[in-house]
């Protein structure tokens, strides 16, 4: 087989790997993500407060405290910012405090008590505008877009079809049972090409299935 291919097999093997391995990564969305159609941007860090502003669909805009106990716990107060798009706004307090727990995604959880001066009165639930995701993911980050699992199968799939071009001239000898003084040509091993890039496609729709799903 012509070397150049080898060469641009290879490439694109350690280029897959590449990439599987940046997805596998977690990523750092502690300072600013969108979760749950609720962007959160982390702002400023003072007297050990830190503060955080939340964008909704629409001009609603509110504001975080976080704030960390002595025994871990993560303790968010919630402000309404009035009026919302101003530069010179005044805090309204929101229903809820919440409390995050836990030192990872898998560990953590998140609680919730009424805010000073609020009861069961308070029409909105608890999780209502803010999921569990958008506090899980200021304080861990957010899960990777690809579990090792998942890269393993995909990176085996994608190798085994790569071997099958690589190695056609060997497979043209074996299936064909051609002796070996004889040297194919490249039209020769098209199906084992075919079929190597065939697999090949299919580690690539699977890796997207696992990212989008």
């Amino acid at each position: 087989m012509n070397k150049g291919r080898n060469l641009a097999i290879l490439m694109a093997c350690l280029l897959s790997l590449s990439l599987l391995a940046f997805l596998t990564r977690q990523i750092d969305a502690k300072r600013t993500a969108v979760v749950d159609r609720v962007r959160y941007i982390q702002e400023i860090t003072e007297d050990g407060v830190v503060q955080y502003s939340f964008y909704f669909v629409g001009d609603r805009v509110m504001e975080g405290h976080l704030k960390q106990e002595d025994d871990g716990t993560r303790v968010i107060t919630i402000y309404e910012r009035i009026p919302p798009k101003e530069e010179d706004y005044e805090l309204e307090p929101y229903g809820y405090v919440y409390s995050v727990t836990g030192n990872s995604l898998k560990d953590g959880k998140v609680t919730w008590a009424y805010a000073e001066g609020f009861d069961a009165s308070f029409e909105e639930e608890p999780f209502e505008r803010f999921s569990k995701n958008v506090f899980l993911t200021m304080m861990f980050g957010s899960s990777p877009l690809v579990s090792i699992p998942q890269a393993v199968v995909v990176a085996v799939i994608a190798g085994a079809g790569a071997l099958i071009i690589f190695y056609a001239e060997e497979l043209w000898h074996i299936v064909g049972r051609k002796r070996p003084e004889e040297d194919p040509k490249w039209e020769d091993m098209t199906v084992y090409k075919r079929v190597g890039a065939g697999i090949m496609i299919g580690a690539a729709v699977l890796l997207l299935i696992f990212v989008l799903v």
